[in-house]
């Protein structure tokens, strides 16, 4: 039987732990999905291409797609409560709606330019940023907007958490800082020449950014100073959105070739989560420490219940004298069941589930491990009962076993 797959080269430290626990869902659309925002754990709403929106009330289970005009694409979105909820996108387009999402009125239309992000802090005070470092205000919901100084760089990510501190990132490594509701704002040293895409603050002292190359710059000086984080990631990776989940410790960025990345200690550590895609995610939301959304390309949207599911670790660091892929236990089984394998070296590890007719139905690990023994949860919530097949691949060694899933 002849199996066909890709590989996703992910670079990792040794004794990291690895995880699965992302589902995908159906946005019922094929466009590319720039912007997600949820405002609870069930409704959210997320944009795109020719002026795609979408929106679900029910965690994902079903996306009602609106269509708001072919001639835009929408960048983000942000959604301030259950009725109102801006987006931004190309041509200098800002809209709004406020009756949850049913219609939208184009609040400011320029013509020209692009808006690539936005930050509100209430229905009636926010900022949009995007090309040529164009800066705009309201304090009365869009009705009327102030011109604030421009920046000397391509905005691609902006927020603020009150009246009067932001903060802003885009090309060439620029971090822009103000303290007056945007009226000053002062450079901050990146350390990169890198775009940067995105930022996401959780308070006066601790941020994060995210952009090419892997790039992730944390501050706990008010972003005054910037530290880099080592993820792992190789210089052709890229992250285009991040957030916190749930505390100032978790943090969660998406980028390239499905890349999911999750560190619960601020950095000290990075996992790298398996999404079962390789599409480009370009936007990504938590409502807390578990629950969490991603979009991309084609319309692709995915969701975690628990935070991306860490179920792979190192159970051993010693060498093994071979390669080897142990039989599943228990098995029969269900819904879970355990997989041990062993690396006598470091290897780029790939380890699939297949059904019968030999169709891959889940991408268990697709990435850089360093040698050692190690244990893989696999939960089966999501397959039907059968037989199904599990191999483990790497560079010089194949093998695959047989486990049987009974309901």
């Amino acid at each position: 039987m002849k199996y066909t797959y890709s590989l996703i080269i992910l670079f990792l430290f040794s004794n990291q732990v690895f995880s699965q626990g992302w589902t995908n869902q159906n946005s019922n659309v094929t466009n590319t999905l720039f912007g997600v925002h949820f405002l609870n754990a069930n409704t959210g709403m997320a944009v795109g291409e020719q002026g795609r929106i979408i929106k679900t009330t029910n965690g994902g289970a079903f996306w009602q797609s609106v269509n708001f005009s072919d001639t835009y694409f929408l960048k983000a979105v942000y959604m301030v409560d259950e009725f109102v909820a801006f987006a931004v996108g190309s041509v200098g387009t800002v809209i709004k709606t406020t009756n949850g999402g049913t219609t939208w009125t184009s609040i400011i239309s320029s013509g020209s330019g692009q808006f690539n992000c936005l930050s509100f802090l209430n229905s009636s005070v926010g900022w949009v940023g995007g090309f040529t470092g164009n800066v705009l205000r309201t304090t009365n919901g869009g009705l009327n907007w102030n011109n604030q100084p421009e920046v000397d760089f391509t905005i691609n990510g902006m927020e603020f958490i009150d009246l009067n501190f932001g903060m802003a990132v885009g090309d060439g490594g620029k971090i822009y800082k103000t303290i007056n509701g945007g009226f000053n704002w002062s450079t901050r040293n990146s350390g990169t020449n890198g775009n940067l895409f995105a930022i996401d603050i959780w308070n006066a002292d601790t941020a994060v950014i995210v952009g090419a190359g892997g790039t992730v710059l944390l501050s706990v000086f008010g972003g005054d100073v910037w530290e880099p984080s080592p993820t792992g990631l190789s210089a052709g990776d890229q992250l285009n959105s991040v957030t916190f989940c749930g505390n100032s410790a978790n943090i969660c960025a998406v980028g390239k070739n499905g890349r999911v990345i999750r560190t619960t200690n601020f950095g000290q550590s990075w996992i790298v989560q398996a999404t079962s895609t390789s599409d480009e995610l370009f936007g990504v939301d938590f409502v807390n420490g578990f629950t969490g959304y991603s979009v991309g390309v084609l319309g692709r949207a995915i969701k975690t219940v628990n935070g991306g599911g860490v179920n792979i670790k190192q159970i051993s660091s010693e060498i093994p004298s071979n390669f080897s892929l142990e039989q599943n236990y228990p098995n029969p089984f269900n819904p879970k069941t355990v997989i041990n394998f062993s690396l006598p070296n470091n290897s780029f590890v790939s380890l699939d589930i297949y059904d019968i007719s030999g169709k891959l139905v889940k991408k268990l690990i697709s990435q850089n491990m360093s040698l050692g023994r190690y244990s893989v949860d696999f939960n089966s919530e999501s397959l039907n009962s059968g037989v199904y097949f599990y191999r483990l691949t790497t560079e010089t060694y194949s093998e695959t076993r047989k486990m049987t899933l009974i309901k």
